[in-house]
This record gives C-alpha cells, structure tokens and sequence, in this order.
C-alpha cells in the first residue's frame, strides 16, 4: 500500500500557540549621505559649517590652517550673496515688463557678480591649496558648489521669467 490512512487514537492536542514568526529585521539600508540641502532660516551658517567638517574630517593642525579661510571666504560669499537677493528682488517687485534698459543693467549686475564669484573662488582655491592637501580642498570646493547648486535651485524655484 503506498499511502495509508491511520485512524489511531492520539492524545487530546493543547492549544496550539501563534506560529512562530520571524523577527523582522530591519532592512539593510545604504550608508547615509550628509545632508546637502541646507535648512532655510538663520541656522544655515551652522549647518553649513557643520556639513564642512564633518565632511572634510580635518585634523588639528589642518583645522588651524583651515577654518580661518572659510570664515573669510564665507563673508565673500555672504556679500555677493546679498548683492545677488537684492537682483532677485529687483525683478520680482517689477509687476510690469521689463524695459530694454532695466534688463540690460540686469544682466550687466548678475555677470558682475558671477565674474566676482569666480574670481573670488580663485583666490581662495589658491590659498586653501598651501594650507591643506589638493583632495581635501577638491572635495571642500565640490561641497560649495552643490550648496550652490541648492540655492540657485530654490532662487529659480521664485524668481518668474522676464517678460
């Protein structure tokens, strides 16, 4: 007989508990990127600094070499920063068209300000590369500009198109 049935009297079954389940385990998630949106408000300064060094993991003595041309090039960077809202802000308090002559002085100041911002990163690549090894101000430099790249996104995100 390949299969028989038994009819046995077996023992009356406890109560059966739960099947046992598998813990759940959290999902293996991929190493954290720091953050490189900064948070609007007036903690951006912190934040920033913060993202800085925890990102560039400097030692004592680079940190010595290092922080003071941050400070500085930062207050560069805060000047043309306010010269650049005070053009955003130019363009958006218009409610009519732009005549030729506006647009024209416009275009003039955002150029200027680029033409120093670059200058500007210029200076301070060269100083930055005395102080510290070349990787560390490429990845110092590679952080700036994707801060940079946030903000300009979120200036694009308010500022309309000319008309």
């Amino acid at each position: 007989m390949p299969f028989a049935l038994s009819f046995r009297s077996s023992p009356p079954r406890r109560p059966c508990a739960p099947p046992l389940r598998r813990p759940a385990f959290p999902r293996r998630q991929p190493a954290r990127r720091p953050r490189l949106r900064p948070p609007p408000g007036t903690a951006v300064k912190a934040d920033k600094r913060g993202l800085v060094a925890t990102t560039l993991n400097l030692n004592a003595a680079e940190g010595q070499k290092f922080w003071p041309l941050y400070d500085a090039y930062q207050l560069k960077l805060d000047t043309l920063n306010r010269r650049r809202s005070r053009l955003v802000e130019d363009v958006v308090a218009q409610n009519r068209p732009l005549s030729d002559a506006l647009a024209k002085n416009l275009l003039k100041e955002q150029l200027a300000i680029d033409d120093e911002e670059v200058k500007t990163l210029r200076a301070y690549q060269n100083r930055l590369i005395r102080a510290l090894p070349a990787a560390k101000v490429a990845r110092y430099l590679q952080l700036e500009g994707r801060i940079r790249t946030v903000q300009d996104y979120d200036v694009a995100g308010v500022l309309p198109l000319v008309n």
